[in-house]
């Protein structure tokens, strides 16, 4: 996965986290249930893709060199015991057929080393009779074309394992690519149904369907507080908003004034954790302070608005 990938996956979790916490708001509705399975099968298969896309080619050239490893003890063993006995009934032909050293064995192509191998197993065969006292019966031999077996299985193995990873990163792009249309074209779209049923589940959802960049320095959770006049509809400046996370009510974060009127509230990831409320309190002189609570996740930026209401005046 590249960084944007990356982003895009966590807002992915995220809208599925926010799916599973108010699953009672939607599970009545037959479309967005549906489509709520389908981005989690989505998810699946993208775990699986990525597992692909993230294995280590080197731990496959690792196995076929163990697996050439293990072939040459055999077949050295059984070379040297063909030897002997080629040399004891003074035949020089099978002596010079299996005379292979270790570095005939593995300072060669592949598929060269698995074919003298193979020379050293059928010259062996073909007189097994006799190496009984020379250390080799036909369970010797057996495990030699066992290990030349497992050696040839594992030749293609690296230049699969390259194949898997170009494949593995098309299929990601594809999957990416209908997972961003299942959100946009058919979960988007069902929300608004729950805009006035469900309000925290629609401001959770939207929220999550941010996409951060996760790459950088910025805190875990931003929040932007837009505060208003509830009478006329005004935007507030010199707001003063203060934020607490659930379970550690002690704690508060002040907000900083930003150049565009918002409200910046920074929060750590270590106080968020999986998945907090957070509560927003904002006050302004000449107003009536204002509550709010926010379902927020890890990494993610959050738009939040909020309405004071002037303190009545007395006749």
């Amino acid at each position: 996965m590249n960084d944007r990938q990356e982003n895009k996956m966590s807002m992915y979790l995220a809208v599925q986290k926010v799916c599973e916490l108010y699953q009672v708001d939607w599970a009545g509705n037959v479309a967005f249930a549906n489509a709520a399975v389908r981005l989690k099968d989505k998810l699946l298969l993208i775990r699986d893709i990525v597992e692909v896309q993230e294995t280590p080619i080197t731990g496959v050239r690792k196995n076929k060199e163990l697996a050439r490893e293990a072939m040459r003890d055999v077949a050295l063993l059984v070379s040297g015991a063909v030897t002997a006995y080629a040399t004891s009934i003074n035949d020089q032909r099978l002596k010079d057929a299996v005379h292979f050293t270790s570095t005939d064995l593995m300072r060669v192509r592949d598929t060269l080393a698995s074919e003298r191998a193979r020379v050293i197993h059928d010259q062996a065969q073909a007189v097994i009779t006799n190496l009984a006292d020379f250390g080799v019966t036909g369970s010797t031999l057996a495990e030699l074309i066992a290990r030349i077996e497992e050696f040839e299985g594992l030749l293609v193995a690296p230049r699969v394992a390259i194949v898997d990873k170009k494949g593995a990163t098309g299929s990601l792009k594809m999957i990416m690519s209908e997972t961003d249309a299942l959100l946009k074209d058919e979960m988007d779209t069902l929300m608004p149904a729950f805009k006035t049923s469900a309000p925290a589940f629609y401001d959770a959802y939207f929220n999550a369907r941010l996409i951060v960049d996760t790459g950088s320095t910025k805190p875990s959770v931003l929040i932007f507080v837009a505060v208003s006049d509830a009478q006329s509809g005004m935007p507030l400046v010199d707001v003063n908003v203060l934020a607490s996370v659930e379970g550690s009510l002690n704690k508060t974060f002040a907000g900083t004034a930003q150049p565009d009127g918002r409200i910046r509230v920074a929060l750590p990831g270590s106080a968020i954790g999986d998945l907090a409320n957070v509560y927003l309190t904002a006050s302004k002189v000449g107003y009536e302070q204002a509550l709010k609570t926010v379902a927020v996740l890890p990494r993610t930026e959050y738009n939040v608005e909020m309405a004071l209401m002037p303190t009545p005046v007395e006749a």
